[in-house]
């Protein structure tokens, strides 16, 4: 796991497989589990806030690249519960983002005109 620092923000940084996330989550829609593993990056405040999320789905193919550049691939099974909750809650504010969007996208539905009629 590769964390760099910088005024008070610590980025966490490491690849991870896709397979348990799209598991865990059960959303298909969030996960980019059409690649094999993907990339985490966690900005964490000093207070242990987490700033900012990001994640990235990558192929196979790439894995050892980025492990030359000191990115190393972590199984579900090895990260920090902590770490955990925190994918876990930016999958699911991807998810909440994603309903808010496509709800702006859908028109308003006129409500339908009541009638009075007497028998």
């Amino acid at each position: 796991m590769e964390v760099l620092n910088a005024k008070g923000l610590n980025l966490i940084r490491f690849v991870t497989t896709t397979r348990e996330w799209s598991d865990l989550v059960r959303n298909e829609v969030c996960v980019p589990d059409e690649w094999p593993f993907m990339i985490v990056e966690l900005l964490v405040g000093e207070d242990g806030a987490i700033v900012m999320s990001t994640t990235v789905g990558i192929p196979k193919s790439s894995l050892t690249a980025f492990q030359h550049q000191g990115l190393y691939c972590y199984e579900f099974s090895e990260l920090p519960e902590n770490i955990v909750a925190a994918v876990t809650t930016h999958f699911k504010n991807i998810y909440k983002e994603l309903l808010r969007c496509v709800d702006t996208l859908i028109p308003p539905s006129p409500k339908p005109r009541l009638l009075l009629v007497k028998k």
